[in-house]
């Protein structure tokens, strides 16, 4: 090879590596141009995420507020809990109750709240302006179902047993609600004030819980004298089976409960003048009889007022807090419960017991 060609490639050599390192430094410049925008997406990315997590965040609280919501009526202020399985049927069927709550409060009196509908209809939706009512002034309002009778179905007395397990259920309840089971009361209306009294006679031996007031409105007393329109909850007519009418009618436990130790409940009774479902007679003679063996009652009969009208029935005219009679009733209900309830120290012994003590007490005082 000449010299001259040696030259030649040697000045090629230079050129390609001038060339080659400015392809490299456009590189070099090229990399880190891209780390950069790179590195902008990354601080951008994780700007939007932080603001999507904060929005996250944010909605969850309001998703939280909302479904706290469900259980707080925020603008009374009360605790609400809806279809709550406190026991079942001999078939199984759950039976559900509403929960009407203050939002604070210890040792809260409560109260039981058991719908009317003759046995075979209704349900506990037909206290539900009875429940906030109660809530607001300090009482935990607990609105139940029962099993209702059908032609195919007997319900006596299972019926009556669904009742005493919503109260023992209410005794379980007692630590998570805030509420004292010996301040314990129970409002009935038709079919529901037979069981609200027939709780209170037979629960004078139950030391869990104590009835104070018993409130029945225009509910049966005495099945014996109006038997045919309940064969099918007893199953048998009255001449088969005349004991399970006898056992359902509260005026046959008066005798019992005033010979009771313990029995201390007083009574509500309410009915209206021209009530042609139940005999407003029974009503009287109920109240009367208890009056007579010292048995604490009140009775109030209204005038111009039928059947139904305590609690609200779609479709009709009376049975809201705002309508006659319960703008009286309503009131007056709310005072006994809170005499009863409250103004009273907790006890179980019957005023004669008491009485009967105090005589023996002022005895051995004198000797």
């Amino acid at each position: 090879m000449t010299f001259c060609a040696l030259s030649e490639v040697k000045g090629m050599a230079i050129i390609i590596n001038k060339v080659a390192n400015k392809i490299y430094v456009v590189f070099m410049l090229i990399s880190l141009l891209l780390m950069v925008a790179c590195s902008s997406d990354n601080e951008q990315s994780s700007g939007s995420n932080e603001v999507d997590s904060s929005e996250e965040e944010q909605s969850s609280d309001t998703n939280k507020g909302e479904s706290d919501g469900d259980s707080l009526d925020e603008e009374e202020e009360i605790l609400i809990e809806k279809n709550v399985v406190f026991g079942k049927t001999d078939k199984e069927n759950n039976l559900t109750a509403d929960v009407y709550r203050p939002n604070e409060g210890e040792d809260l009196p409560v109260v039981l709240l058991i719908h009317g509908g003759a046995f075979t209809s209704g349900s506990k939706e037909m206290y539900e302006e009875w429940g906030p009512y109660l809530a607001q002034s300090g009482f935990v309002a607990v609105a139940i179902n029962y099993r209702l009778y059908t032609p195919e179905y007997s319900t006596w007395p299972g019926v009556l047993e669904d009742v005493k397990t919503a109260a023992n259920w209410v005794v379980s309840n007692a630590n998570d609600w805030d509420v004292e089971p010996q301040r314990m009361g129970v409002i009935g209306d038709s079919a529901g004030g037979s069981l609200a009294n027939l709780l209170a006679f037979q629960s004078a031996s139950n030391s869990s819980y104590n009835i104070r007031g018993a409130v029945s409105a225009y509910g049966v007393k005495d099945f014996e004298k109006e038997p045919e329109n309940y064969i099918e909850m007893f199953g048998k007519d009255y001449q088969k089976a005349p004991h399970k009418y006898q056992e359902a009618s509260p005026i046959d436990y008066i005798d019992e409960a005033s010979n009771s130790s313990t029995f201390d409940t007083s009574f509500l009774v309410m009915w209206g003048e021209n009530d042609t479902e139940v005999r407003t007679q029974t009503n009287e003679e109920f109240s009367n009889n208890l009056d007579e063996v010292g048995i604490d009652v009140e009775a109030i009969e209204y005038p111009d007022v039928g059947h139904f009208w305590l609690t609200d029935i779609p479709g009709l005219e009376k049975g809201t807090l705002d309508e006659y009679p319960n703008t009286e009733a309503a009131p007056k209900i709310l005072g006994f419960l809170e005499d009863k309830l409250i103004n009273t120290e907790i006890k179980n012994f019957s005023p004669d017991t008491i009485e009967n003590l105090k005589e023996r007490e002022q005895d051995e005082l004198s000797k």
